[in-house]
């Protein structure tokens, strides 16, 4: 057993802990302990630890972090040395627990994020952001022969919203991602990826991304290419765009649907083909103005960081009153 008081480490640690500025800690302590047992053939080891008590000042008004942390670990001696077989950690706005196995990591959190980043904001600058929601999750990572392994994720999030001072980033009343991937590695860095595929998907609408070649991750120019899918209300995508990129239209409207096939490099976004249409179309920007029952598009495009120049061999729009091809044009950005 012992402790440590977190008051001469705050200060001896203001960079690594990321202290607000003026934030001094005055009081605090870990708590740990630690014992072990035979369990039939092994010899296992438990040990806890519990962060208690914090309390300070930001130079203004006195901070505390009432409600402890704690956490708790079960290690089991094997031939090759200690193995974390149970780790969890438990609070009052959430907690988490991982499992492992041979061959394989499992766990599974559940996070109320107001809660978390009151607490958090005390004694971390994070700046005027401000989160409310609950979260919660699963993942799973297997090894398997031949450095192949294979890993997925659920995370749901419900009634979500971020905001950067009075500026709302992002609101959700409930969200789901999806993450699976496989590959191989070599000690425990992976250096190619055979699959993979990520789905967000809220409750009027769905994003899809799959990997439609191996990548390998240890050349830095290797292309990813993928399978995009995407449909939903335009408003809503444009809502989630437009605290990040300029010149989204004031008003935009209409259920879309998007299918593409593209490749990333480190250079360059190349939309290879692409098909989709929207219905209801509505979008004022100033003064233009566009109403179309029906709108429906297809061709390639391209974009190329380094000289900011889009380019498209073939692109096609078709509306209820009109229609538009336009072939090999060049645009400077």
């Amino acid at each position: 057993t012992g402790s440590v008081d977190l008051k001469p480490l705050a200060r001896m640690l203001p960079r690594t802990l990321q202290l607000r500025q003026g934030v001094r800690i005055d009081s605090g302590r870990l708590e740990f302990q630690a014992g072990g047992q035979p369990d039939g053939e092994r010899f296992v080891w438990q040990t806890k630890a519990a962060l208690e008590n914090v309390s300070g000042t930001d130079g203004q008004r006195r901070i505390r972090w009432e409600e402890p942390i704690e956490f708790a670990a079960e290690l089991s001696d094997t031939d090759s040395g200690p193995q974390l077989e149970q780790l969890t950690v438990s609070s009052a706005f959430g907690q988490a627990n991982l499992q492992t196995e041979r061959d394989a990591v499992a766990g599974e959190f559940q996070l109320d994020l107001q809660q978390f980043s009151q607490e958090l904001s005390q004694f971390v600058d994070l700046q005027a952001w401000q989160l409310r929601g609950l979260g919660e999750g699963t993942f799973r990572l297997t090894r398997q022969a031949n450095q192949q392994f294979s890993a997925e994720a659920h995370a749901d999030l419900t009634d979500l919203h971020v905001s950067d001072g009075e500026r709302q980033i992002w609101t959700e009343p409930k969200f789901h991602v999806e993450l699976q991937v496989a590959g191989i590695e070599q000690e425990f860095q992976p250096t190619s990826l055979s699959s993979g595929k990520v789905t967000l998907r809220g409750p009027r609408d769905q994003f899809e991304v799959e990997l439609i070649e191996p990548v390998d991750l240890r050349v830095s120019e290797a292309p990813w290419r993928m399978q995009l899918e995407a449909n939903g209300p335009l408003a809503l995508w444009a809502s989630r765009v437009r605290p990040w990129a300029a010149n989204v239209p004031e008003r935009l409207e209409g259920d879309a649907h998007l299918s593409a096939r593209v490749q990333v490099t480190s250079d360059a976004l190349h939309i290879v083909e692409s098909a989709g249409s929207i219905v209801q179309l509505r979008m004022q920007n100033g003064p233009m103005s566009i109403d179309e029952p029906r709108l429906e598009f297809s061709g390639d495009a391209a974009w190329h960081r380094q000289t900011g120049r889009a380019e498209s061999r073939e692109m096609q729009l078709l509306g209820s009153s009109f229609s538009l091809r336009g072939r090999d044009f060049v645009l400077d950005l």
